[in-house]
């Protein structure tokens, strides 16, 4: 009895030890860039897990301005605002980003920092009664409970971290690809290379098969909007949309 009691312990201790391992390991390589502890030289890949990298980053920045919407928006430059607000500015375009995710992003920006301006860009999509699935890693928790231990073991742990080493190995880049939240020039400028003909075919087949015929006018997400509207003015910011 006692040889198999000290089995299962030493079972569940093993198990531990490698569950630790592959979380600092994990935690070590940082593919998306959340804590930055180590430098291993690494480029990292935010594309990963865009939600959290921006909800990480912008509580470190705690802007004064903001800029919200989906990935046109992402391409907007915080300096070419900066120049007329005056203050720290930091984009939250997300690709696919719904007004939903807008709208608790704007929540905890006006309840955290002193925020003075805020900017919207609105696409049609986003007031889709029906919006595909994003496949983004959006969690509403950690704006309640904060990126806590657990929501940091649980976001290492679901990094598909040979798919980011595949991306690492087979791209060797100079320049930053954000910077403030936003796509820098550089990143823009490899995203213009590609062949014109073939960029248009892309975009346009990208729009088929995620939103043919998928227009469906709600109540749902205009909601959203409507309470973004009304946080902004119980706030007394500056709203551009």
């Amino acid at each position: 009895m006692k040889k198999h009691q000290q089995f299962i312990l030493l079972t569940i201790l093993f198990t531990f030890i490698i569950f630790s391992i592959g979380v600092l390991t994990r935690y070590i390589i940082d593919p998306v860039g959340i804590n930055n502890t180590f430098d291993i030289g690494l480029r990292k890949d935010v594309a990963l897990a865009y939600r959290t990298q921006q909800y990480v980053e912008l509580n470190k920045i705690q802007p004064n301005t903001i800029i919200l919407g989906g990935s046109r928006v992402h391409y907007l430059n915080t300096k070419d605002i900066e120049k007329y607000t005056q203050d720290k500015v930091y984009n939250l375009g997300l690709p696919f980003g719904t007004l939903e995710e807008q709208y608790y992003f704007l929540k905890h920006s006006l309840e955290n920092f002193s925020i003075n301006n805020v900017l919207i860009g609105l696409n049609f999509y986003t007031f889709d009664e029906n919006l595909k699935e994003n496949g983004s890693d959006f969690n509403k928790a950690i704006f309640e409970k904060g990126f806590n231990t657990f929501y940091q073991i649980k976001h290492y742990l679901e990094i598909p971290l040979f798919k980011y080493l595949k991306y690492v190995y087979y791209n060797t880049f100079t320049e930053p690809f954000y910077k403030d939240g936003a796509i820098t020039p550089y990143h823009q400028q490899i995203v213009l290379n590609t062949q014109e003909d073939r960029r248009w075919e892309n975009s346009i087949e990208g729009y088929r098969e995620k939103y043919d015929n998928y227009l469906e006018w709600g109540e749902t997400n205009l909601e959203y909007f409507k309470k973004m509207v009304k946080l902004c003015e119980e706030y007394q910011v500056n709203l551009k949309v």
